[in-house]
């Protein structure tokens, strides 16, 4: 279990239903304290399992400090 105080960021995973037909599946990051939006997944996937995996390796590389390429920031969406 990673120690709290070597976390750089604190925040959570959520995987959301983006279509019905066909179903498509997107992760989005929020911020713990704030519950803002901060980056979100910039491509559908077909199974939630695939999307959770996505988005909880760039969770894992945020609490580490580490910059995540490739993907969406709040900043970019707006």
């Amino acid at each position: 279990m990673r120690r709290q105080r070597d976390r750089k960021f604190f925040g959570y995973l959520k995987v959301e239903l983006r279509s019905r037909s066909p179903r498509l599946w997107a992760w989005s990051i929020y911020r713990d304290t704030t519950d803002m939006m901060l980056v979100t997944s910039d491509r559908p996937f077909v199974h939630a399992e695939d999307a959770w995996s996505a988005g909880n390796h760039v969770l894992a590389s945020l609490e580490q400090g580490i910059p995540v390429e490739g993907v969406r920031t709040l900043e970019e969406a707006v």
